[in-house]
């Protein structure tokens, strides 16, 4: 009798320190998911909710569709609460055991994560110095409106005397000269395309509208240098070298750059005749 006492009670402490195991385990789990930034949202298929934390309950209280929209496929959401924005990234799994079969949706906050890639997007599409369009964002623009059979203007512009420039007063300058002739090249027009391809090249795609007027628009440009540099007493000469070429004269965008770029050669070299 008292060995029978003994197994039973030996197996009474089993079973209530495997039951206060579990009980600590819910406890932290409770508390993880309380003090998570993610929401957790479970499911099971007769679409009955055997589980959401904090987060989700705020969620869904300002928005009651959200249960709905999340299990239609939403992948994406901002929240918006206070004044400030969260982001949020939903991952759905399946848990398909022999005591349930349950669909889950985490609500990842992706705030961060979300404004780095605007970040790596803002600095694919606009150049870091001058704020025009990169290479990539500007040959872009150049196929679709090619694809698009739009009417226009290719304009590749080369600014003289920069290595000058830079060698003699410094990149900073140089730098400064670059930003110049980037501010009044967007400054052309509306619908203009400004696009820095490097160093000291640009292209400026000039919409149809403006149609016989490109030759005049970049002298204005170049004149506008020039007031920029007798206004700062700038040591050097500020010009631009440009060369034109219609739409039509291709369907090919590398070839309509490389024919600008030949043209603005020969205005780089009448420059060179009347200035020195």
């Amino acid at each position: 009798m008292c060995a029978k006492l003994k197994l039973h009670s030996k197996k009474f402490r089993e079973v209530k320190a495997q039951y206060d195991k579990q009980q600590k385990e819910y406890t932290i789990f409770k508390e993880l998911l309380g003090a998570s930034p993610d929401g957790f949202l479970v499911i099971d298929k007769k679409g009955e909710v055997l589980l959401k934390n904090t987060v989700v309950q705020k969620l869904v209280k300002a928005d009651e569709a959200l249960f709905e929209e999340v299990k239609a496929g939403l992948r994406e959401f901002v929240f918006s609460e206070d004044d400030l924005d969260t982001t949020y990234r939903v991952s759905h799994f399946e848990i398909d055991s022999e005591t349930i079969q349950a669909d889950v949706y985490i609500m990842r906050d992706a705030t961060e994560e979300r404004e780095k890639e605007r970040e790596l997007e803002q600095f694919a599409i606009f150049d870091m110095l001058t704020g025009a369009l990169t290479r990539y964002a500007g040959m872009d623009i150049l196929y679709s409106w090619i694809a698009g059979e739009k009417k226009f203007t290719l304009c590749f512009i080369d600014m003289d005397n920069l290595k000058y420039v830079n060698d003699t007063f410094g990149h900073a300058e140089g730098d400064t000269y670059i930003i110049d002739v980037a501010n009044l090249l967007k400054m052309m027009g509306d619908g203009i395309e400004v696009t820095r391809l490097g160093g000291d090249e640009f292209m400026v795609l000039i919409p149809e509208k403006y149609a016989g007027k490109e030759e005049q628009m970049l002298a204005g440009v170049q004149g506008q240098l020039e007031v920029l540099t007798k206004e700062f007493d700038k040591q050097y000469e500020s010009r631009i070298s440009y060369g034109f070429v219609a739409s039509g004269e291709s369907e090919d965008p590398s070839l309509l750059l490389s024919l600008a770029d030949e043209r603005m050669y020969e205005c780089k070299r009448k420059n060179k005749k009347r200035y020195n």
